[in-house]
């Protein structure tokens, strides 16, 4: 890490968060693994708990779905732990995305149910200033989880255009289409991927979407 940038300091967790995927997207993933590992993880991170949660989970999230290797799965328990111990329900929604990736990435569908359920219910209050695009990214999260690529599809492509209204920055948000360009790939939606990925691709460089364009070309199925 940059000198002079200390590990109780507030923001050293996040900026090793994107150090980390600037790691991944360059394909070094060794590098990025052990930044994981060192800086971010709830173990061993100390910044606020949302900003714990939502780095560790979107990683893991982009690492399991990036294919890359070995695989950290192991690596969820703990993000699985820390989500229910300081957001033990729905309440602000930017955080609750976060926990549903952590409880749909280990099968904890009743804890998803419940967070969904809770999200319905601030939604219904008029107390969830998201909306919709909260409760479809869950849900969205919970079909990618699943495996349910096409139903992941339908619903995250929904909420695309409603993406800011979460909250975050650019960086933090795009593991969402991030999420919308695998269920397209994995469920033949190909074209629809290539739409998205070259309109990423005129805004900035990216060896990580190239190679998703790439595939493209070998799965021309529409589903």
């Amino acid at each position: 890490m940059a000198a002079g940038l200390r590990t109780a300091g507030q923001l050293h967790c996040h900026l090793s968060w994107h150090l980390a995927l600037f790691e991944l997207a360059r394909g070094n993933t060794e590098r990025a693994r052990a930044i994981y590992l060192g800086n971010i993880r709830p173990s061993v991170a100390q910044a606020a708990p949302m900003l714990v949660l939502a780095d560790s989970a979107s990683f893991l999230w982009r690492w399991r779905f990036y294919g890359a290797v070995p695989s950290l799965d192991q690596e969820w328990a703990e993000v699985a732990a820390h989500a229910p111990r300081h957001f033990p329900q729905a309440s602000l929604a930017f955080a609750d995305l976060h926990a549903a990736l952590a409880e749909a990435a280990t099968g904890d569908d009743d804890g998803l149910q419940f967070r969904i359920a809770g999200l319905q219910r601030l939604a219904r209050d008029g107390r969830l200033p998201p909306g919709e695009a909260a409760l479809a990214l869950c849900s969205g999260a919970a079909a990618l989880g699943r495996g349910d690529n096409a139903e992941a599809a339908r619903i995250l492509e929904s909420t695309l255009t409603d993406l800011p209204r979460i909250g975050g920055s650019h960086a933090q948000r795009e593991v969402f289409e991030d999420s919308l360009i695998v269920a397209y790939l994995r469920s033949g939606q190909s074209a629809k991927a290539a739409l998205l990925l070259r309109a990423r691709l005129g805004r900035r460089p990216a060896a990580r979407d190239d190679a998703w364009l790439a595939l493209c070309s070998g799965n021309r199925t529409e589903g």
